[in-house]
């Protein structure tokens, strides 16, 4: 979807956004990895809810955004409060005075900023992770050893292998633990 904010006067400026336009008109902004924020035309307001599978972990993530958003002067800051749904915030957009400002608009724009500035954060992220798994599956030649390098030894840990011990007797792993053994 692309949105245009035009003022001649003041200032012009085009972007292209992600965003989904809901069915009761409402805009619904997914890119961001930890949460999802929809622009409540109808009511004014913003509502900033976690994804699914981050949960509570996104709460300093909704914070930073709508200190962001009232810092920029997009949303009251008084009116921020939790939501009916589950960790969920939401916060009233100022009304503009002036004429030929859409307030939604300038709302829009401030949004995508705050996406544009964490994209880098949650690049990283992202990069680091794939390195890891990486690592883990095609090590490099001096991350790894050539099999049989590290040699075998016949027993493993501190329980030895054939015992069964039966109920009460799970003090016994850590008895074998100080027995010395000959090789």
């Amino acid at each position: 979807m692309k949105i245009s904010i035009e003022d001649k006067k003041s200032f012009s400026k085009k972007i292209e956004v992600q965003v989904r336009k809901l069915l009761n008109g409402d805009l619904l902004f997914n890119s961001h990895p930890e949460i999802d924020i929809v622009v409540v035309v109808q009511d004014g307001e913003i509502h900033c809810f976690p994804k699914s599978d981050v949960g509570y972990d996104a709460y300093d993530t909704q914070d930073r955004f709508m200190e962001y958003l009232a810092k920029k002067g997009i949303i009251k800051r008084e009116s921020i409060r939790t939501g009916s749904v589950s960790n969920s915030l939401i916060a009233s957009i100022h009304q503009t005075t002036e004429e030929g400002v859409d307030p939604y608009q300038v709302c829009i724009l401030y949004v995508h900023n705050f996406l544009k500035k964490e994209e880098p954060f949650f690049q990283v992220l992202e990069d680091f992770e794939e390195g890891y798994e990486e690592d883990l599956l095609d090590p490099d030649a001096e991350s790894s050893t050539e099999l049989g390098e590290i040699p075998h030894i016949e027993q493993k840990g501190s329980v030895p292998p054939g015992k069964y011990y039966g109920y009460g007797y799970g003090y016994r792993p850590y008895v074998y633990e100080s027995v010395k053994r000959d090789k």
